[in-house]
């Protein structure tokens, strides 16, 4: 895990200042070394965060024969098992790293390599012969990758701010602003969701290389993009019977969580008490009881913090406990280092909805414990429908049974806490009643669900999760809030082949008897305690920022909203914002919402990150 940077321009040396300085703004996400090569025409560096091969003959970049020269970032899990394919042809290896593998199975296969692949990554290959340079990032996009190209300049970089002093002028996308500020279309449609998905960022002049994609640029060819996966093309077959299908769930899940445990450095998890990360320190359990964990030190970090309306961190200490694996309570507090907010914003780049300090923090407490890898249980819910609004999508599968449908509404009401009069459901008995509704297509353009590449409804909503919104943006924040931390998250529900499990298997699987999850609850039954695992309420891991925001942070956000910088905001109503905020911090107007008036703060903090930027420049 670590932070890639490179700058391809006839005569580069001239941005060599420039590419320093980028470089070492990388720095947490790679603090355990720095490297770069340079030619004539390309400069590619690395900020390096050791996980496997801790000595120097993992340093990168990596080059071989003086042609091609590799800078990478993630991990590759079944780099053994193509190592020894690559040795079978003849490679020879001075490293048990896994990008010196990554390497030679690029110069061996090109871009086939990447189906081979099981693992995270962001990676760049410079071929100095053919003057061409290949990137590549993950199937799910996992781990982040911008590029732009300017005035005869290609850049590339884990992160925007590698880019930024090769860029004309720092610009701000104001388009894509004022899109992010809309008011949601729907529940659970904000905007702010969508954007991560697509190549656009919020710099101009800056591209994000999206997920399950590679491109190639060269002087004479220019830049050439190429999708070369898709879940819907890489569908497996199933068994039959649901039983069956709960067995092979878990064989998968057990060994990707056993990939995703090699290290030579000290692991853990993230424990919530939900039923992902309780999952996830259940595979890990099965394979320390069984004597094939390769590190008996795993050990679970809790997250506690005050205000919260639902504290998990009982269930999560039973999960630990039943285990028998270490756990540590970390007591989160709202306002330490909330002075770095618009530091840790100019870090994070993005624009997102949550405080993103409880995270940064979670992580940071790993760090100084001396944990480099957290085994996290991102990607269950997206693959597996643990949230509401693809629960609907389920019974639209129903309609037009209205006895179905109204079966599955009391259970989702179990889930959610909602009530049958929650708007997402009249939306449908409108849809039903109107007839919107027939077996195998929609009957209206308006209908929010449609079908996609020959999945039902719930599937097609979750084929969205994952490559529309969703999945890509918690991805993306995750990867900031640890690597701003230097904790590389691995993600053992996102393994390819679970993946293709997950959309090849139907739809009662996964909400099946009243349960949402039903194959991941039932795969892992004899590891998790069952009133932590059958728990049918979701609550999530969400900061309340309301009760700080009338506590703790009172005096802090108060003075923000009274500063100058503030009320001259250029993309919020800065005036209107504090009166809002003062009016609710003061307790003069309980119909605001606090989690609302932090949003809408976090667009301020993070157009002052910018000004943070240009300074630096």
């Amino acid at each position: 895990m670590c932070g890639i940077l490179g700058y391809i321009s006839f005569d580069v040396h001239r941005l060599k200042d420039k590419f320093n300085f980028a470089l070492n703004e990388l720095e947490y996400r790679g603090p355990d070394g720095y490297g770069d090569w340079s030619s004539e025409t390309a400069i590619l560096g690395h900020r390096r965060l050791s996980i496997i091969d801790l000595s120097d003959n993992g340093k990168q970049p990596m080059v071989f024969q003086n042609r091609f020269v590799l800078s990478f970032n993630g991990e590759i899990y079944n780099y053994l098992e193509i190592r020894k394919e690559l040795e079978s042809e003849g490679f020879t290896f001075r490293s048990s790293s896994d990008s010196e593998v990554l390497l030679y199975a690029y110069i061996h296969w090109k871009e086939k390599c990447l189906n081979k692949l099981n693992g995270m990554w962001a990676f760049a290959v410079w071929d100095e012969e053919e003057q061409e340079l290949f990137l590549s990032r993950d199937r799910v996009g996992q781990k982040p990758l911008f590029y732009s190209y300017q005035n005869g300049i290609f850049a590339f970089s884990s992160e925007m701010k590698g880019i930024y002093p090769v860029l004309d002028q720092m610009k701000v996308n104001s388009h894509l602003i004022d899109r992010i500020k809309q008011p949601p279309e729907r529940e659970g449609q904000n905007p702010v969701f969508k954007y991560e998905a697509t190549s656009e960022c919020l710099v101009h002049g800056i591209e994000r290389l999206k997920g399950c994609h590679y491109l190639r640029y060269s002087k004479d060819k220019g830049i050439r993009i190429t999708k070369y996966w898709d879940v819907a093309d890489h569908l497996v077959d199933v068994p039959k019977k649901y039983n069956d299908q709960v067995q092979q769930f878990r064989e998968l899940f057990i060994d990707s969580c056993r990939l995703r445990l090699q290290s030579d450095v000290p692991t853990a998890s993230t424990l919530s008490g939900g039923i992902d990360s309780s999952a996830v320190l259940g595979g890990i359990g099965y394979l320390k009881q069984n004597d094939l964990l390769p590190n008996d030190s795993h050990q679970a970090f809790i997250a506690k913090m005050d205000g919260f309306v639902i504290d998990e961190s009982q269930q999560a200490k039973k999960v630990a406990d039943s285990l028998g694996i270490d756990y540590q309570i970390l007591n989160i507090d709202p306002v330490a280092e909330i002075e770095n907010i618009y530091e840790t914003c100019y870090k994070f780049e993005e624009i997102y909805l949550a405080n993103p300090l409880p995270m940064i923090n979670t992580y940071k407490a790993m760090y100084d414990n001396g944990i480099r890898v957290s085994l996290d249980g991102h990607g269950g819910d997206e693959l597996f429908a643990g949230y509401h609004d693809d629960l609907y999508a389920s019974l639209v599968d129903k309609a037009p049974n209205y006895w179905r449908i109204k079966k599955d509404i009391k259970a989702i009401c179990d889930i959610t806490g909602f009530t049958q009069n929650n708007t997402a459901f009249n939306y449908l008995k409108h849809a039903i009643k109107n007839k919107y509704i027939k077996r195998g297509r929609e009957d209206t353009e308006s209908f929010y669900y449609k079908k996609v590449h020959g999945f039902d409804y719930l599937n097609s909503s979750l084929y969205r999760q994952v490559n529309d919104h969703g999945l890509p943006t918690l991805l993306r924040n995750y990867d900031r809030y640890s690597m701003i931390s230097s904790i590389e998250v691995r993600c053992p529900f996102l393994d390819h082949r679970i993946i293709s499990f997950a959309f090849s298997i139907p739809s009662s699987a996964k909400f099946k008897n009243g349960y949402s999850k039903s194959i991941v609850r039932d795969a892992l039954a004899d590891l998790v305690p069952n009133d932590v695992l059958y728990r049918k309420l979701k609550t999530g891991f969400h900061p309340p920022m309301g009760v700080w925001l009338k506590g703790k942070l009172k005096t802090w956000i108060q003075d923000q909203v009274n500063s100058a910088d503030f009320c001259q905001s250029e993309i919020i109503d800065g005036n209107k914002l504090k009166d809002q905020i003062m009016n609710f911090t003061n307790g003069k107007d309980e119909s605001l919402n606090g989690n609302y008036l932090w949003e809408q703060f976090l667009l301020f903090a993070w157009e002052k990150s910018i000004k943070i930027a240009k300074l630096k420049l």
